[in-house]
């Protein structure tokens, strides 16, 4: 339909559907003699009743005709378009529905215990003096009980604000202004106000820890990427690239002969034969420089890793990991004790990590635990005792949890999990100790601590002769962070933890990238193969194509929390393990549905990859002709191809990143708040075994792990408001994922490519700034700060640098450099690997160069060695 030059027109409207079924039609109100195309999209065959105005009688293969009588359509669309529609409509109303409901009960019991509560307390105060003037025995059983419920819901309601705004007040920016503010005591008001706008505005006052460090600094590295990738690809830019097709595809019938017809196919080629020279050359030096950016910046992190360690003190500097303890051993009283003796110094405590898995109730642990961090809140007097657990029921609890801990301990229930972690005072005393032992006998163990490890004789305790692991209790200086342990998961053996890694999750993975590939597959055949079989425009406009490829994004969400949740519960140690785990599979789960796409996308019916002409004298005119006549259909593909290429580009930043960043940060404290004013604030006696009382406990579950009473602590309104911390798995997958779309382009011929990297370019600003700058005051600060997720990013980052020497192979092979398929796939995958090596090898041989963390004493000043006891203060 686009080269009406190349079409012979005949006067009838059959004849004209059966020369070419691109153009099913003859407007006798415009030109008798000339077929030109139906006003209707996706319609094979119409006709013109009106000046203007077409109906169609036959709909193309994948539609139908809708808005008119059978043979007189007034509009094609896709075959499930009504449903699609409709379905979501029902969804989204429903979802709609639901948080309406729940948002206006929350409206309601908020202005019933403000306007309403007033109001309401005047008129049942004149009501009750009323009664007791015309009643001298009024029933005045009700007020109490109402007043008292009143008492509860205001108590509710100051904890719910008191919970939020420690909270808020825990965020890396808001702390960072309150340390800033809470400076020396003989400050004045101006003096702390001046303090707390530093502490705003001054990056030295944030507490960003290592890895946000090196994250912040990755965002800077992908904008100096992405500002070269924008260069290239600009000056890759030719206005005149698809002049060819331009010019055909607006010509009147006709006007142009055969000569001049020719000579435009010649400069279209030699146009499009130029620019795959340029392609080729061009993505062998950008992946040359790219490359050389890449080591100098890994090498700058891996100085300032250096750096930042000798300067930086962190209870990591202080601590060792004691390996293959019995687990029978489990005070740490105890085993303190004989470390003082073994190693001939104080200590300033051992941590012995539970096996928490063999309790009846782990959850009576997590409760325990609670009970400590409040009475600690009301001993420093960071919550007043109005909005917390009163304090004698508070003491008791203790005193239970402390008999309930005794008696777990007494029976065997609470046993180790063979993981100790002894800290030092100073890092000189932990240094000598590594420098001396390489281990412990169990023998010495067996000697001086009890059976039990507890200090009683357990009924089933094993004999001393018997150890739950090897001759030699082992020393270690990595993983030896106690605050970036999961201590509910120490008791995986390593065995089941090595077997989750490299072989159950690779398969749940594959299962994951399997259903997405099915439901993809499945909106590709419904929604998108009919458009492109057919050769139809307007694929992006369809509004059921729009409102599916959303949801399809959407699914690509859910699969990527399904991952994230996956990882979580695959019983890792470490939280920095458990990210960097999460942050591969999430990448690689994108890498592949993403090229799933665009595989999808480019692998169109009627484009052809090769550019390079026939040769008459082998192959014949009919085979040149052939070929002159399906390359402009070809490059016109190709260059639609690359305009959906920025549409998916554009979709996935806002989808996945917008929507990400709105959902993992902004929604979640949202919704927690107005859930647990839901729970505690509209909960009368009349709600609770109807459809809202059946949500509150759904919610309770969730929020509250079963609580049931009628109020809350400002501890359990903090821990159920708590701010997500930043996900850095999360947000490196973005700086792999969006440069490797706009690599793609570097494999077609396109006008695209410097939209696309201009777009790539745009994200990684305001990437930086948001993150860097706002989003600071919403994210909560990580349990445990490292570098793995950091290089686990600069290994994946080589699996998209690598894609572009490929393509100086792909584009030799489209200008008949290389004339056997076969062998130039071959030879694209061993480029790929090769370069994928190389990067790897020379990254090993930097890391390798520049040395690791931990080895060696820190960089102190005059006052020497702060000890441990100053560095947790």
């Amino acid at each position: 339909p686009d080269f009406p030059c190349l079409v012979n027109c005949l006067a009838s409207d059959q004849a004209c559907a059966a020369a070419n079924q691109e153009t099913p039609a003859v407007d006798r109100f415009v030109d008798k003699t000339r077929c030109t195309s139906c006003h209707i999209t996706a319609c094979a065959e119409c006709f013109f009743d009106a000046p203007g105005r077409s109906k169609c009688v036959r709909c193309f293969p994948g539609f139908v005709g809708v808005d008119g009588a059978e043979g007189a359509f007034g509009s094609c669309v896709l075959w499930d378009h009504n449903f699609v529609l409709r379905f979501f409509l029902v969804l989204f109303g429903l979802v709609g529905l639901i948080f309406f409901v729940i948002l206006a009960a929350t409206c309601v019991t908020a202005y019933k215990m403000t306007w309403g509560a007033v109001i309401g307390g005047m008129m049942e105060s004149i009501s009750f003096e009323a009664e007791e003037i015309h009643s001298p025995q009024g029933d005045s059983l009700s007020h109490p009980l109402m007043a008292e419920q009143q008492k509860v819901n205001m108590g509710n309601s100051a904890a719910i604000h008191k919970g939020l705004m420690l909270s808020l007040m825990s965020s890396i920016k808001a702390s960072a202004m309150r340390r800033a503010a809470s400076g020396p005591k003989n400050l004045s008001v101006w003096g702390k106000i001046r303090s707390a706008l530093k502490g705003m505005f001054d990056d030295r006052m944030t507490d960003l820890g290592l890895g946000l460090q090196l994250f912040f600094k990755t965002q800077i590295f992908l904008i100096l990427v992405s500002a070269i990738v924008y260069a290239v690809a600009s000056g890759l830019e030719d206005g005149q690239l698809f002049q060819a097709l331009d010019d055909l595809s607006l010509c009147a019938a006709g006007n142009l002969g055969s000569a001049n017809l020719t000579a435009t196919y010649v400069v279209g080629g030699e146009r499009y034969a130029a620019h795959a020279k340029k392609m080729q050359f061009m993505c062998s030096f950008l992946w040359f420089v790219l490359i050389i950016v890449s080591f100098l910046f890994h090498i700058s992190q891996r100085q300032f890793v250096e750096e930042y360690d000798k300067h930086t003190y962190s209870a990591e500097d202080y601590t060792l990991r004691l390996q293959g303890l019995s687990t029978h051993i489990t005070s740490e009283k105890a085993l303190k004790l004989v470390l003082e003796h073994e190693f001939r110094c104080h200590l300033y405590g051992v941590s012995i990590c539970y096996n928490l898995k063999r309790c009846k109730d782990p959850h009576k642990i997590h409760e325990m635990t609670e009970h400590i961090i409040e009475w600690d809140d009301l001993k420093q007097g960071w919550v007043a005792e109005e909005v917390a657990t009163p304090k004698p029921e508070l003491k008791r609890m203790l005193d239970q949890d402390s008999a309930e801990l005794q008696d777990l301990l007494n029976r065997g229930e609470l046993r180790g999990s063979g993981t100790a972690y002894v800290v030092f005072r100073t890092q000189k005393d932990l240094f000598r100790v590594s420098g001396e032992h390489r281990g412990i006998s169990q023998d010495v163990f067996r000697e001086k601590i009890p059976l039990n490890g507890s200090g009683a004789q357990s009924s089933d305790a094993h004999p001393q002769t018997e150890n739950d692991g090897d001759e030699t209790v082992t020393l270690h200086k990595d993983t030896c962070e106690p605050s970036g342990l999961r201590w509910f998961h120490m008791w995986t053996p390593q065995e089941e933890r090595t077997r989750t890694k490299f072989l159950w999750l690779p398969l749940r993975m594959i299962v994951y990238i399997g259903i997405y590939a099915v439901v993809a597959q499945l909106f590709f055949w419904s929604m998108i193969k009919p458009w492109q079989d057919n050769f139809i425009e307007g694929v992006e406009s369809a509004t059921s194509v729009k409102v599916t490829a959303k949801c399809l994004l959407l699914f690509n969400f859910a699969i990527q929390t399904a991952v994230m949740i996956d990882v979580d519960e695959a019983g890792f140690v470490k939280i920095a393990q458990v990210d960097q785990i999460t942050f591969v599979w999430n990448t690689v789960l994108l890498l592949v549905t993403n090229a799933y796409v665009f595989m999808q996308d480019c692998f169109r019916e009627g484009v052809r990859w090769d550019l390079s002409p026939p040769n008459m004298e082998k192959e014949g005119m009919d085979a040149w002709w052939e070929w002159q006549r399906t390359s402009l259909q070809s490059v016109r593909i190709e260059k639609e191809v690359g305009t959906s290429l920025v549409n998916t580009m554009t979709e996935q930043i806002m989808m996945l990143y917008v929507l990400g960043e709105v959902a993992n940060v902004l929604l979640p404290v949202i919704f927690f708040y107005l859930a647990i004013r839901f729970i505690f604030l509209y909960n009368t006696e009349s709600t609770k075994k109807t459809f809202l009382g059946n949500i509150q406990n759904r919610l309770r579950v969730l929020l509250l792990k079963s609580h049931d009473r009628p109020n809350i602590t400002a501890r359990e309104a903090e821990r159920a408001q708590i701010l997500v911390p930043l996900l850095l798995w999360m947000e490196y997958t973005y700086v792999v994922i969006f440069p490797a779309m706009a690599f793609v382009t570097f494999y077609l011929v396109t006008d695209q490519n410097s939209v696309v990297c201009g777009w790539l370019f745009g994200f990684s600003v305001i990437f930086f700034i948001w993150q860097r700058y706002f989003m600071l005051w919403l994210y909560g600060k990580s349990t445990f700060d490292s570098q793995d997720s950091y290089d686990a990013f600069i290994l994946m980052w080589g699996v998209v640098l690598s894609m572009l020497p490929p393509a100086s192979v792909w584009w030799a092979w489209r200008l008949g450099e290389i004339s056997e398929y076969p062998f130039v796939v071959l030879t694209m995958v061993l480029v790929y690997f090769l370069c994928l090596l190389s990067y790897t090898l020379v990254l090993r041989l930097i890391d390798a160069f520049m040395g690791a963390r931990d080895d060696g004493i820190d960089t102190f000043g005059a006052e020497g060695d702060p000890g441990y006891e100053k560095v947790i203060e």
